[in-house]
């Protein structure tokens, strides 16, 4: 089935500030424009900032709702609270445009919202990264201090297997030197003997 050509407008009333209507129409959006300010209850007349020609009308007007309704600018309807460019941008960026209109300088309005788009995002990354280097540069001193403290560790075991092992040769040398010194005494205890045996005979 070909696709249908139709528009897709923005609208603005001075009796609602802050508020556009997204819709799509197979009539001109200006006389749809006057259908809605004919209704009962509307204070102003509403006003065709913006219309575009495009395939698919109907289709483009759903995926433009979708897309504000997610952004949060979703009011009541087909009723959002955002800036009219932001509803432009959002068509634009939804289909082929055929044949466009405005009354405001929306290529200025939406390359400046693009740049601050643009500006944001470098922002983030460039605090994604100074988090990630902080991140390192804290593993990297943790992980200095936890070995510097293994090392300081293993110098005081070796220090104390050094000392049991001083103490212990020199408790083994002394008992050595008294044991010689028995030896020696017991020797001469028996060679006095040995002398006095043989003087007796």
């Amino acid at each position: 089935m070909a696709d249908k050509d139709g528009w897709v407008y923005v609208l603005t009333n001075e009796a609602m500030p802050g508020l556009v209507k997204v819709g799509q129409t197979y009539k001109t959006p200006e006389i749809r424009a006057q259908e809605l300010s004919s209704e009962t209850g509307v204070a102003a007349q509403y006003v065709v900032v913006y219309k575009a020609f495009v395939p698919n009308y109907e289709q483009v007007e759903k995926i433009v709702h979708n897309k504000l309704k997610s952004a949060g600018k979703h009011y009541n309807k087909e009723f959002f609270k955002c800036e009219t460019f932001e509803a432009i941008r959002h068509i634009r960026d939804s289909t082929t445009i055929k044949f466009e209109e405005s009354k405001e300088d929306v290529d200025r309005q939406i390359r400046q919202q693009k740049e601050l788009e643009e500006k944001q995002k470098a922002l983030a990354a460039q605090q994604e990264a100074e988090r990630q280097r902080t991140a390192k540069e804290k593993e990297r001193q943790e992980t200095e201090q936890k070995l510097a403290a293994e090392a300081e560790a293993r110098k005081k075991e070796s220090a104390e297997k050094a000392g049991n092992w001083k103490g212990t040769h020199q408790t083994g040398c002394g008992t050595l030197i008294i044991n010689i010194f028995v030896v020696l005494a017991i020797a001469s205890i028996g060679l006095v003997g040995v002398l006095t045996l043989v003087g007796a005979m």
